[in-house]
């Protein structure tokens, strides 16, 4: 299953710093793939791509103080929009 989470950042080069340090953090929470995409119109908006074995470890992940942590040192602008999906098939 995939969650999608989309959110302001103040300042993309930051935040993708950030981001990309965390990588050991996703493996611990769960993450097995993972992908970041930008607004065309807004490159400070950011959308977050997350493949996870199941929901609990999702939400397990998106709940962690430790990602809650980075998130603000990151620059990350607002709450996030998370949606939590899986294959139509």
């Amino acid at each position: 299953m995939l969650v999608i989470a989309s959110h302001p950042v103040i300042d993309y080069e930051q935040w993708r710093t950030v981001y990309d340090g965390f990588a050991d953090e996703q493996r611990a929470g769960g993450v097995l793939e993972e992908e970041v995409l930008r607004d065309i119109e807004n490159p400070n908006m950011v959308y977050v791509l997350h493949r996870f074995t199941d929901v609990a470890a999702a939400n397990a992940y998106f709940a962690s103080p430790v990602l809650q942590a980075g998130m603000k040192d990151a620059g990350v602008a607002g709450p996030p929009t998370i949606a939590i999906v899986r294959s139509a098939d």
